[in-house]
Formats: structure tokens, sequence, C-alpha cells
């Protein structure tokens, strides 16, 4: 992959490297021609934290018109990131740069092999069963959709995927009085990763214009899922499997159970519960985030992952890539960073030894609301309902790239796995996978064998507990 970049002061300079991908450590040579004349030093920045200065060329050579120099530099990246190197050429106050991209993290060629989904993907199961239901936030203003096309459209150019259909449908897709552009970034993550597991599954976007209250908010986000349950027949939109990348922390009964954390959560019951349980009823599959605070208050209840008849997605960090991209090791996603002096909001932090911790990473816990549902029974006992269901990729260095807004970015958090799971779901469904129907917890807590188990922090609160079934084996389940 090369670039070119123009300024106005020299002619023209051209950056390149010999590969964008790999397994780490992997060592990639990097070149940086130019027209300059003497006297330039060329400085490296290759986006892990390291640089490196070089103050003559590597060689210059004279052509029919003009001066060639150039700069070679080989670094070796040795964990998993997404990384922009840059050169800058500079003299007398005077840079020009050059950059492009090198990805060490779960570009869709690693994700397949890593996950084992490229026997699916090379037998032409790409997931064209069901159409995928994405629920968003309301984040851009009038006219702003054709923005996501165009993000997908270079996205799956870089990684040369296939076209995706992507339909918005939804009161927000043509009223949005007050966007919130925070999550742009999140409907581009959506529609890129579940293009991604289902190459061929067509994608409908439901973007939510429903602000004000926490409780607002919940009310416009689960109408887009009332909206794919109404239309989810095969002669409408077809969509049977349905992803939700929000959370909040939910709908808590005011217990005092686990040092009263509860009550810094929303009290009273849960009044989508009956909606929820009509989904599954009516043979959909809906997924939700658990979130990415942990352990906090949300420990009790993180909506609506939490809720039986949803399936609750986690996210792992990658410690481990195996030969050829094959599976490795994954360990739960968590890290904390301690504050002091900080006014926080009191859903997203706690006290522990007498100090404030900020948790990042996978919301996880029991949901005393609600009893284990029947297919969590053997793996977790008869007690109250364990949330996350099911596990992906989602530390922030260890994550996926999406292309949003015209620039590249490293996205993680738990966010990354349902519209994921969604789009393998649908292949394994297209594969005809037996036992798979409908609502899809039974087929999978019935086939946990098929799954990568995650170690687990060992937190103040769940020592010894498993994150969930794990991570996927899609090979495996597609025949299970």
């Amino acid at each position: 992959m090369g670039s070119k970049v123009y300024v106005s002061w020299v002619q023209e300079v051209s950056f390149h490297q010999s590969t964008n991908f790999g397994d780490p450590p992997l060592s990639v040579a990097f070149s940086f021609e130019s027209a300059f004349g003497s006297g330039y030093t060329a400085s490296w920045t290759w986006g892990d934290g390291n640089t490196s200065l070089q103050s003559l060329p590597n060689g210059t050579a004279t052509g029919a018109t003009e001066s060639y120099q150039w700069w070679n530099y080989t670094h070796k990246f040795v964990y998993i990131g997404s990384f922009i190197p840059q050169i800058t050429i500079s003299k007398d106050g005077h840079d020009a740069t050059g950059s492009s991209n090198v990805y060490m993290s779960f570009v869709p060629s690693l994700f397949y092999s890593y996950y084992n989904e490229s026997g699916l993907i090379s037998r032409g199961d790409e997931g064209a069963t069901y159409s995928i239901g994405l629920a968003e936030e309301c984040s851009v203003p009038p006219g702003y959709l054709g923005n996501f096309t165009s993000d997908l459209t270079t996205f799956d150019s870089e990684f040369r995927l296939p076209t995706a259909t992507v339909l918005f449908e939804g009161p927000g897709n043509r009223s949005c009085p007050s966007p919130n552009p925070n999550f742009v970034g999140e409907t581009d993550l959506d529609i890129e990763w579940a293009h991604v597991a289902a190459p061929d599954a067509t994608i409908y976007v439901c973007l939510s214009n429903v602000g004000g209250s926490l409780q607002s908010q919940y009310a416009g986000l689960e109408s887009c899922d009332q909206e794919f349950y109404q239309y989810r027949g095969a002669t409408s939109w077809n969509t049977r499997i349905v992803s939700n990348s929000w959370g909040f922390c939910g709908w808590g009964n005011g217990t005092t159970s686990q040092g009263g954390v509860d009550s810094l959560c929303y009290n009273g019951g849960d009044p989508y519960y009956g909606n929820w349980s009509a989904y599954a009823q009516a043979g959909m599959t809906v997924l939700a985030s658990v979130g990415d605070i942990w352990p906090g208050p949300c420990v009790l209840s993180m909506y609506p992952a939490a809720d039986p008849y949803l399936l609750a997605v986690g996210a792992t960090t990658i410690d481990q890539v195996g030969p050829g991209g094959s599976y490795g090791s994954e360990s739960q996603w968590f890290y904390h960073v301690a504050v002091s002096g900080v006014d926080l909001n009191p859903q997203c932090y706690w006290k522990a030894d007498g100090q404030d911790k900020w948790y990042y990473g996978e919301t996880y816990g029991r949901y005393v609301n609600y009893s284990a549902p029947s297919w969590q029974v053997p793996l977790f006992g008869n007690g109250t309902r364990w949330f996350p269901d099911i596990s992906m990729v989602g530390n922030e260095s260890t994550g996926v790239p999406v292309f949003s807004d015209g620039k590249w970015l490293l996205v993680g958090g738990t966010s990354v796995g349902s519209p994921i799971w969604a789009g393998l779901l649908d292949i394994l469904f297209q594969a005809g996978t037996p036992g798979l129907s409908g609502f899809a917890a039974s087929f999978l807590y019935g086939h946990s064998a098929c799954f990568n188990s995650v170690s687990v922090v060992q937190s103040e609160r769940y020592a010894g507990d498993r994150d969930g079934l794990g991570t996927p084996n899609v090979g495996c389940l597609s025949t299970a």
C-alpha cells in the first residue's frame, strides 16, 4: 500500500511500506523518497510510542532532470494495534510528511482466521438469510446519511470486501433536531463490522431521534427494536437479528446488596421486559453490549444487556495470536485508573479500600432482578441472571479499525462485539447450522465446547467467575 503527499514548496514525495498487516512481532520496511535538495533530516513516528531520527538519507540518485533522496527504515511492531507510522522531513522550519496505515489489529482477514470463520466465508455462507438491524443514537444532521455510506465504501475498498446493502429507517433518519456527534463513530463501527462478519447481509440502521432524560433515550432506542420486530417478516425488512451497542446502568430495584451500589442506578422495574420476551418468542435474536464500566455499580444491572431475553455481549483483550492468524488466547478486558479530587458521575465509579477507582472494561455481574434463564443454569447454576453471555475482541489496544468521518480510527469497547455477533449468527443461520433456530441463546449454551474460554480478571467482587461462554469458534458452531 502506498500514498503520495504533495506540498507546495517542493515537487513530490512518495511514502510506502513493505506490508500493512501481520502477526506480532512484525518487521515493516518503510521507504520515503523525495526530490528535495540536501540538508534535510527525517524523523519517524511509529504510532506505537516509539520514534527514530535520521540525520542523513540512506542514498541519493540523479535522474535526467532532478536528484532524488530516500530514507529507509525497518521498524518492528511487537504488540497488536492499528498504527499510523509517519515520517517528517525537515529543514529550516519547513516540514513535509508521509504516512500510511499498519494494522496489527483485527483487520477482517485476521478476524476471520482467529475466530475460524474463514471456511464459511470461502464457501459462500456470508449472511444472506436474514437482515441485520442496528439500533443507534441519532448522531447526524439531516443530509449526513450519505457519509456513513461513503465511509463504508472506503472501509470496504481498504479490506477488499464486497459492497454492502445498507438501508436507513426509523424517525431519526428523517429528522434529527439535536444530533449528538459523539455517536458518529459508533454508527460507523456497527455498520462496518456487522458487514465484516456477514458480508452479504442487508443492514437496516435505525437512528433514534429521542433525547432528554435517560428514560426517554431508552424509549427512543427501544422503539428502533420495536420497528425491527414489526418488520421482521421475510416479505418486509427480514430483521430477525438485531444489535444494540448502547446500554446504561440499568433498571435496579433499590436493593442494598453489594454495598448499596444499586441505589446509584435507576430504580423501578423493567418497562420493556414484555417487549424483549415477545421478540424472543417471535424467533428474533436481539443482542446488547454489556457496557464499558467495570465492575462499578452496574454489576447488578446493565440495561438492556442484563435482561434474560437478550444476548449480552462482552469484550476481551487479545493476549496471543496463533500461527497464521489462528486462535491464540484471550483474557477479560479490564483496567482501572485511580482518581482523586474529581467530581465523577456516581454511575461510573465506586470506592474500594478508601480510594476512588475509575474502571474501564467489560461490565459483568449478576442481575438481581431476574433468575438465571434455563439455558444458563447448566453453566452458572440456578441463581440469578449472569451477564455477559458471549464475548468478542474489545480492548482498544487490540481493537478493530474503523473509517469514520474521513479518518481511520482504532476502536474498542463492548460495542465492537454486538454487531459482530449479529453478523456471525446470520452466517450460522445461512450455513444451516443444526439445532439453530429462533432466539439463539439455548443453541449457544448447548454448544459451550465450541467457545474459547476467556480467563477472568480476579476482581474485588467476582473472583473465580467466568466470562460467559467466551468467544466463538465459528466453524465448530456451524457443524455442532
